[in-house]
């Protein structure tokens, strides 16, 4: 039977479709990715990410995130001053 028969037919799929796996790995964020994308300007001392989504640069400013082990890069705020 093909598939028009079928839904001539008025007959339903009753196959469960299973969903593709997802890599772990891209999903998971924890403290060492956390370190690597977020950094501490030397001026002002905020911990700061800049993202890029569908071509535009996003730069975020956080206040409340701990300094310990990020890197230290000026920000692009304190870097225009």
């Amino acid at each position: 039977m093909t598939i028009l028969e079928a839904v001539s037919l008025g007959l339903e799929n009753k196959e469960k479709r299973k969903e593709p796996k997802k890599n772990s790995n891209r999903y998971f964020m924890d403290g060492r990715v956390a370190d690597r994308e977020l950094k501490v300007c030397t001026k002002c001392k905020v911990v700061w990410q800049r993202n890029t989504f569908n071509g535009q640069v996003i730069v975020k400013y956080y206040e409340e995130v701990p300094r310990y082990g990020k890197n230290h890069i000026q920000c692009p705020r304190c870097d225009d001053n």
